[in-house]
């Protein structure tokens, strides 16, 4: 397949672009033929002496060369054709579509992004937005199966998944374990109160696009959510700090424009182009790692008592006597 992510990996879109540029455009999503068109199969393990390694299995897939996964013996697959199945079946006489599909980690984690009902787009504060009700799953134990709410800015590819907090998460997660049922309880309501929850989302942006903020106020803002203080913490903070006044679309005006910048190192550029594979790699912590989590946590933060982190913020500036100016 063209437009790898790693090696055994890819990614198709019915989008001319996703927000990390290295989808394959296709006309229609069906799971035959996709990127997560494949068998995990459970292989037993055994020592060099040829003894059987007792509650443990390897995870492979066929013509990769290692396992996806050690995993004990009570970890149960979901393969990945049972989640499409899910997935189908939850959605049934819903408008929606399959807009995205893809493996990342070589095989170990899986997304499927659905567009879905008439909040599919908004405009917040002047800006366009897509949201996608996004379905994960891993085959390395890092995730459960379940089901989340991302939105996405698209002036400039920013990532959110503010329901990976639970603000948006459908109310479902299946674990890999031997007796997991899966099942996704109460279907319309789950998205009724999607629905209601992306609007409320809306809500809060527009919030921080009224919130006025001056350079001085944002650069504390960061310091008190990086914790500077080391030579790291305060070049990611300068980098945030640059993405306030410079990133795409904003204009380092408003809170609305801090997130942004924020949002847009965590998305696109918190692994550093010096990396191997960095374009895989960001794509992968900025939406299933670290990086997807802080943007939800800077969210909260703004969204909450701000003037505790600026108050944080100045005193770490003091203490370690830096501008990240």
């Amino acid at each position: 397949m063209s437009h790898m992510i790693l090696e055994n990996d890819a990614v198709q879109s019915v989008k001319s672009t996703e927000w990390h540029g290295l989808a394959e455009k296709v006309e229609s999503i069906a799971f035959d033929g996709s990127p997560i068109d494949y068998i995990v199969k459970n292989s037993g393990l055994v020592l060099p002496n040829g003894s059987p390694v007792e509650d443990w299995q390897a995870l492979t897939v066929d013509g990769m060369p290692q396992p996806l996964h050690i995993a004990k013996g009570s970890y149960a697959v979901i393969q990945n054709e049972r989640i499409w199945e899910c997935l189908e079946a939850s959605l049934d006489g819903l408008d929606y579509e399959v807009s995205c599909i893809g493996s990342l980690d070589n095989k170990k984690k899986i997304f499927i992004s659905v567009e879905l009902g008439e909040t599919r787009e908004m405009t917040i504060a002047g800006d366009k937005f897509a949201n996608y009700l996004t379905f994960t799953s891993s085959h390395d134990g890092s995730m459960s199966f379940e089901a989340y709410d991302t939105s996405v800015r698209v002036v400039c590819q920013n990532t959110l998944q503010w329901s990976r907090a639970a603000k948006g998460k459908l109310k479902f997660s299946v674990r890999h374990t031997k007796n997991h049922e899966m099942k996704i309880g109460n279907v319309e309501q789950a998205i009724s109160d999607l629905f209601d929850k992306r609007r409320a989302l809306a809500d809060k942006l527009e919030r921080l696009a009224e919130t006025p903020l001056n350079l001085s106020q944002a650069e504390k803002l960061i310091a008190g959510f990086v914790n500077v203080g080391s030579t790291r913490s305060v070049n990611v903070g300068s980098q945030m700090l640059e993405k306030f006044t410079h990133g795409i679309g904003n204009k380092g005006k408003t809170a609305y424009d801090l997130l942004n910048g924020v949002t847009e190192f965590y998305t696109h550029e918190s692994k550093g182009k010096s990396v191997d594979n960095w374009q895989a790699k960001q794509a992968s912590t900025s939406e299933f790692g670290s990086a997807a989590n802080k943007k939800v946590e800077f969210f909260d933060l703004l969204d909450g008592d701000i003037d505790a982190l600026a108050a944080k913020g100045d005193a770490l500036l003091k203490k370690a006597e830096v501008s990240l100016v």
